[in-house]
């Protein structure tokens, strides 16, 4: 019976968890689509730029790595980016074979102004959350996120 109570207490509060994510994710969305609008991109082309800010002259590859996608899954937004003249391809010059991306002058604006828009606006998301709130809240995601990787190698290694 007390098994059944404690079982019972976790799924409510991973239900309750799970909720809140979930409009955490979509409340998000909401407002970064609001500040795509504006600027004619689709939300993966903005992940792909953001990617390409980050990394230091990437390969489709590093890029899908970092976005946590399949290259594949990249490619048309990679293809516009390059025709609006926001990306442009180069290639490796010790690999003529691998593709290398970086971000065009215009390309580096919008994505520096991208990524001011989401600091910005993750600072007021977190409202008067204190320091020590935050830290402790972030460890407990990056421990979610260690197990959720052991789940993932558990679940490959499976197959």
């Amino acid at each position: 019976m007390v098994k059944k109570s404690i079982i019972l207490m976790f799924l409510e509060e991973y239900t309750s968890l799970s909720q809140q994510w979930r409009k955490i994710n979509a409340l998000w969305y909401k407002i970064f689509m609001k500040f795509l609008g504006e600027t004619n991109l689709t939300y993966t082309e903005a992940m792909v730029l953001l990617a390409t800010l980050s990394l230091d002259i990437p390969s489709k590859s590093d890029i899908s790595k970092y976005m946590r996608c399949e290259p594949q899954s990249i490619t048309r937004a990679i293809n516009s980016l390059v025709s609006k003249e926001l990306l442009q391809r180069k290639l490796d010059i010790n690999d003529k074979r691998v593709v290398l991306f970086d971000l065009t002058k215009t390309g580096h604006e919008f994505s520096v102004k991208t990524q001011n828009f989401i600091n910005v606006n993750w600072q007021k998301s977190l409202g008067d959350i204190d320091r020590e709130s935050l830290n402790v809240f972030t460890n407990q995601l990056n421990e979610m996120v260690l197990n959720l990787e052991k789940l993932v190698v558990v679940n490959d290694i499976d197959k």
